[in-house]
């Protein structure tokens, strides 16, 4: 075959150390619009970035030219100087360490998008530690409680 053909479809959950609030609710749609334009500015296309005050998600189509570890990296690192440079939050914040990567079917990734668009409705039943707990059983992972969170 002569071209290259990807449709890497993936979700990234991560979140602030502790799970503290740092954004405030009405400065949300700042830090995921910066993440979008930082996800599509290395080459990858941003389909929905959502999230609460303690946590975001990120789907988007993954274009193989970089680590994704070295992805994740860039974006926190980026995200924490815009927060601090346009004082989206009171305090200073700081990512966890961790995050979840999930991939995504290219037929039905419809329902992660809506499931990123429906965040705040979904947290009003579930809270991020069963989500992610939820989201690592249902990938079939296994995972010590000890170390999930930080």
């Amino acid at each position: 075959m002569a071209n290259r053909f990807t449709s890497i479809k993936l979700h990234v959950v991560f979140a602030f150390k502790k799970h503290e609030s740092y954004i405030p609710e009405e400065n949300l749609p700042w830090l995921f619009a910066y993440l979008a334009k930082s996800i599509n500015a290395r080459g990858h296309h941003a389909i929905e970035v959502g999230g609460r005050p303690d946590h975001v998600h990120i789907l988007f189509d993954y274009v193989p030219t970089e680590p994704l570890s070295e992805l994740l990296r860039i974006l926190k690192v980026a995200s924490n100087r815009y927060i601090d440079e346009t004082r989206l939050s009171p305090s200073v914040v700081q990512w966890q360490r961790g995050y979840g990567w999930f991939s995504v079917s290219c037929h039905d990734y419809s329902k992660s998008q809506n499931y990123i668009k429906n965040q705040k409705q979904h947290h009003s039943k579930m809270t991020v530690r069963e989500e992610l707990r939820k989201m690592i059983e249902l990938a079939g992972l296994s995972y010590e409680e000890a170390y999930l969170f930080e």
